[in-house]
């Protein structure tokens, strides 16, 4: 499972409860990017959702390490209201650290 084989796709809730980018493998898990939001552009309370810190645990990160690629990327101000920066900030993260074995 290399990050270099990710299919990219992007989608966000217009709702604004939540910001979503899935990085889909054709060989591996899939890594739904995903924080809770809420309707201003601050980050308050911004905080990942369990489904994000579960896909980097199936991509073989620790919880530890799961919970803080994921909460870095949803505390990211740069980050809010854009899909695309979540996914590549996400990449760029694992790429980084990769799951320890």
């Amino acid at each position: 499972m290399r990050i270099q084989t990710l299919a990219i796709c992007t989608a966000l809730s217009l709702a604004g409860a939540a910001a979503h980018a899935q990085q889909q493998s054709v060989d591996g898990p899939v890594i739904r990017a995903s924080c809770n939001r809420f309707l201003v552009k601050d980050v308050i309370w911004d905080t990942p959702n369990g489904v994000f810190v579960e896909d980097l645990r199936q991509y073989g990160y620790n919880a530890v390490d799961a919970q803080a690629i994921a909460l870095t990327v949803c505390r990211d101000e740069r980050l809010v209201g854009n899909p695309d920066a979540i996914m590549n900030t996400t990449i760029e993260l694992m790429r980084e650290n990769p799951p320890r074995r």
